[in-house]
C-alpha cells in the first residue's frame, strides 16, 4: 500500500503553494491521466525510485482561534492513524508562533517520522531565519521557498529518505477488493446497504456522513468479494478540518489497495471535474474501474438531464472510455446487481494472462495494418511482444526503432488489444522497447 506524506501546519504558511511546487517540480514525476486537471489536494509522486502520496492538509487550523486545542486533537487522531510522514511547514517571516508550537507538540506526541520545512526563505539572507525553528524540537529545519523553488529538490530528497517504501495493507481474506468511491452524497453508502440488505454504512442527506472506510463481505453468483465503502472525496478547498481531512487519506488508500474501484456518479448532476479526478487517481493506481451512474430513475423523467449526462460522460471521461457503465438506483434497488457483476468481470480482466502466440498474432496483425512512422517517413516495425505482468496487464513491445513510436500509436495498439481480448475496465501498461535490446520510452504509469 502506498505511503503517505502529509503537509501540515498553521494556515497561510504556504502549504498549498509548497504542495504545488513539490508536485510540479522537474525533480518529481507526477502521474497524470489525460482528461483530469491538476486541482487536487493529493498527488502520487515518484522521486528517485521511491513512490509516495503527498497530501495537502491546508486549512486544518483555519477559523479556529479559540478552538486550537480541539483542532490539534483532531489533527493528532487523523495524522497518527493515516500518515506515515508528517511534513511540518512554518513561515520564516513570522518566526515561531503559538500555532507552530501547538502543531509541534502534536507531531512530537505522534511518534511519526517528521520533516520541518521553513517556507518563504526567498533569498540566502532569509535562510538565516531557519535556525530559530530548532525551538520546535522537530529536528533540523530545512529552508525552502515555494514561491521561488529554492530548496524543493532537497525537500523531495528528504521526504524520499524518511518515508517508508511501502505500508502493509490491512489483512483481508484472499478476495477481490472492490472500493465504492465517489463525491460526497452520490449514494455510495446507500448502494452498499442495498447490496447487503442491511444498514452496514451510515447514510444521510448531509454530504460527508461516511468518515471511515467500511469493509463488508459480499457474495454474488457463488463468488465472494470485499466491498469497501469510502468517505466522499471533495474538491480541493472544500474538505473540512480534522477528521474529515484525514478521512480523504483513508479513501485514497482504499482505492490504492483495491482491485476494482466502483466510481458512483450522481447521474442527475452529470459527470463533474471531481468525478474525473477520482477516476484519474484510480487509473494512476492501476485499479480496475466501473462507473455506477446512480439516481438513473431521475433521468428517465427528464430527457434534457439524460442528454446532459451523456454529454458530460463523453467529454470528461474520454480518457477511461474502457470503463463499463452501470445504470442504477441505489434507493430503489434497480439494476444494482450489475455492479458486483461488472466489478468481478473487470477483476478477471485485470488478472488476464494472454498466451504469447495469441498476443503476437493480435499485435502483429495490428502492426501490419498501420505502422509507426517518424517525421521523415522512418518506419518503426513491431517485431514481437510479451506480457510482463498482471493486475494490471503489462506488456513490452519490441520495435525496430522505438524512438518513432508515439503515444497515439501505442493507443491504437492498446485499443486493438482491448477489442480482441475484451479487456474492459482495466488499465493496460505498455512499453515500447528496442528489438536490439535498448529500451526506449513507453506508455503507462505505475506498473
Amino acid at each position: 500500500m502506498v505511503a503517505v506524506a502529509a503537509l501540515i501546519g498553521p494556515p497561510n504558511v504556504g502549504k498549498s503553494s509548497l504542495f504545488n511546487r513539490l508536485t510540479r517540480s522537474r525533480h518529481a514525476v507526477v502521474e497524470d491521466q489525460p482528461g483530469t486537471t491538476r486541482d487536487r489536494s493529493y498527488r502520487r509522486v515518484q522521486h528517485r525510485g521511491r513512490s509516495f502520496l503527498l497530501v495537502d492538509t491546508a486549512g486544518l487550523f483555519a477559523n479556529q482561534r479559540d478552538e486550537l486545542a480541539l483542532a490539534a486533537d483532531q489533527l493528532a487522531r487523523g495524522a497518527v492513524e493515516d500518515a506515515d510522514l508528517l511534513v511540518v511547514v512554518a513561515d520564516s517571516t513570522l518566526g515561531v508562533t503559538t500555532e507552530d508550537l501547538a502543531v509541534a507538540a502534536v507531531v512530537r506526541r505522534s511518534g511519526l517520522p517528521r520533516l520541518l520545512l521553513v517556507n518563504k526563505c526567498d533569498s540566502p539572507e532569509r535562510d538565516q531565519l531557519a535556525p530559530e525553528f530548532h525551538r520546535l524540537g522537530l529536528g533540523t529545519p530545512l529552508a525552502v521557498s515555494a514561491r521561488r523553488g529554492r530548496g524543493t529538490a532537497a525537500a523531495l530528497g528528504q521526504i524520499g529518505r524518511l518515508i517508508p517504501a511501502q505500508v502493509p495493507a490491512p489483512e483481508t481474506a484472499d478476495l477481490p477488493q472492490v472500493a465504492i468511491a465517489g463525491r460526497p452524497n452520490t449514494g455510495k453508502s446507500t448502494l452498499l446497504n442495498s447490496l447487503l440488505g442491511q444498514e452496514r454504512s451510515l447514510t444521510s442527506p448531509v454530504p460527508g456522513t461516511t468518515r471511515d472506510v467500511v469493509d463488508a463481505e459480499y457474495q454474488w453468483s457463488g463468488r465472494r468479494l470485499t466491498l469497501l465503502d469510502t468517505a466522499g472525496l471533495r474538491r480541493r478547498g472544500r474538505v473540512q478540518m480534522g477528521v474529515e481531512r484525514f478521512s480523504v487519506i483513508r479513501s485514497l488508500r482504499a482505492i490504492d489497495r483495491a482491485d476494482v474501484c466502483v466510481l458512483v456518479i450522481d447521474a442527475s448532476e452529470g459527470v463533474t471535474a471531481q468525478d474525473a479526478h477520482i477516476a484519474g487517481y484510480a487509473a494512476e493506481c492501476g485499479c480496475g474501474l466501473v462507473l455506477a451512474a446512480n439516481k438513473w430513475d431521475l433521468l428517465e423523467e427528464d430527457a434534457s438531464a439524460l442528454h446532459r449526462f451523456q454529454d458530460s460522460l463523453r467529454v470528461r471521461m474520454r480518457f477511461i472510455a474502457h470503463a463499463p457503465l452501470a445504470q442504477v438506483s441505489a434507493l430503489t434497488g434497480r439494476s444494482i446487481k450489475n455492479v458486483p457483476r461488472l466489478a468481478l468481470e473487470v477483476y478477471d480482466n485485470r488478472a488476464l494472462a494472454i498466451p504469447t502466440p495469441q498476443l503476437n498474432r493480435c499485435l502483429l496483425t495490428l502492426g501490419q495494418r498501420r505502422t509507426a512512422r517518424g517525421p521523415r517517413g522512418q518506419v518503426a516495425r513491431l517485431r514481437y511482444a510479451t506480457q510482463t505482468g498482471q493486475k494490471p496487464p503489462r506488456f513490452d513491445l519490441f520495435f525496430s526503432d522505438p524512438k518513432f513510436v508515439h503515444g497515439s500509436y501505442m493507443r491504437y495498439l492498446e485499443n486493438g488489444l482491448r477489442r480482441q481480448f475484451k479487456l474492459e475496465g482495466t488499465v493496460i501498461r505498455m512499453r515500447a522497447r528496442s528489438a536490439r535490446g535498448k529500451q526506449s520510452g513507453g506508455r503507462g504509469g505505475r506498473a
